[in-house]
């Protein structure tokens, strides 16, 4: 992976894990990228505890 992709990429988590309303872009950055790699594991996993966490808050209202 090229070194401005991996760095977007890690931006891109930084943003995510400030805020949920980048969910449907780390989501959309995921889709479409078919590497495997350590960073887009990072997002999938971040976008999981990001759905859990609004999903257990749309429960408890």
């Amino acid at each position: 992976m090229d070194p401005v992709t991996r760095e977007y990429i890690r931006r891109m988590t930084v943003l995510g894990e400030q805020s949920q309303a980048f969910l449907p872009l780390l989501k959309d950055v995921i889709q479409h990228t078919d590497w495997q790699s350590v960073e887009i594991e990072r997002l999938r996993r971040l976008v999981r505890e990001l759905e859990a966490q609004l999903l257990k808050e749309s429960s408890s209202r």
